[in-house]
């Protein structure tokens, strides 16, 4: 994927698959030989939002390496018959500011992603937030310019964005398309490559739309779905054991978000209809 003359090379991580600079989590030291290796994939960070932001999985906010302190987080679920994931972290992170100041990510030589979201649950001040990350980052990217590209989250299920929720409405749809080219048009003063990320939710003629703003690089499809979407398709209850999921019985408020093999095919058929419509930009494919 070349961006902006930028090669990011023809694989990218899920952001965070590396959390915030790419050392990874302990777990990827548990298997010895056997343990993940990320050799040719190019580095997205785990999403970071402007302000500090609790999430659900405790982590160090004050070291350098912001870890989880729970070896087996309790917002995450892990289905190893099946390889299926549900997940509730919701951006755990120290915010941008603390992040950047780290300098680690001026270090990291190859080219590479940093994940960003604005959270606020009010839609004003959410625009607000992503004039604040542009802001924020102007003064610190500096040393990456020509290095480094941004993906822009709008589609986390864990953020509990109620607004961001696409209902059958031309207002909503009208208020989510003004947010995405607030957001673009705020980054885009940067200069560095951006990328729009969605889950399958989002309605093609949407994302066409978002494609076709002059900041919109690329887009990334897809992002987790929340519980209870495509009940045709995802068997619930008999993936987790129950029509509740068992993260609220673990006493979250969220009921989290699925990753895994069933979503592949609504990827692959959301895109399959994205060309069909004529998106054309490049895109970045997984979940």
């Amino acid at each position: 994927m070349k961006l902006r003359g930028i090669e990011f090379g023809p694989v990218l991580d899920a952001s965070g698959a590396r959390n915030f600079f790419g050392k990874g989590y302990p777990h990827h030291t548990w298997w010895g030989p056997l343990r993940p290796r990320f050799t040719g994939s190019t580095f997205v960070s785990k999403t970071a939002t402007l302000h500090p932001t609790a999430g659900n999985m405790p982590s160090a906010m004050t070291d350098d390496d912001f870890m989880p302190r729970e070896r087996f987080p309790r917002c995450v679920v892990v289905k190893f018959r099946g390889g299926h994931v549900l997940n509730a972290v919701g951006l755990t992170n120290p915010g941008l500011d603390v992040l950047t100041a780290t300098g680690r990510w001026n270090r990291i030589p190859e080219p590479f992603f940093i994940s960003v979201m604005a959270v606020n649950s009010n839609r004003k001040k959410r625009k607000e937030e992503m004039t604040g990350i542009a802001q924020l980052l102007e003064g610190r990217l500096g040393y990456l310019r020509g290095t480094v590209g941004l993906q822009i989250n709008y589609s986390c299920p864990n953020a509990g964005l109620k607004s961001l929720t696409l209902e059958e409405s031309e207002r909503a749809e009208e208020d989510l398309i003004d947010e995405i080219r607030h957001g673009l048009d705020a980054l885009g003063s940067l200069g560095v490559p951006l990328m729009a990320k969605f889950n399958v939710l989002m309605p093609i003629h949407l994302a066409k739309l978002v494609t076709e703003h002059p900041h919109c690089d690329a887009i990334c499809i897809s992002n987790t779905l929340s519980w209870g979407t495509y009940p045709n398709w995802i068997p619930w209850e008999e993936i987790f054991g129950s029509d509740v999921s068992p993260l609220l019985r673990r006493g979250l408020a969220q009921a989290g978000a699925y990753s895994g093999p069933l979503l592949l095919p609504l990827v692959a058929e959301w895109v399959d209809n994205a060309r069909r419509a004529g998106i054309v930009i490049p895109m970045n494919i997984g979940g």
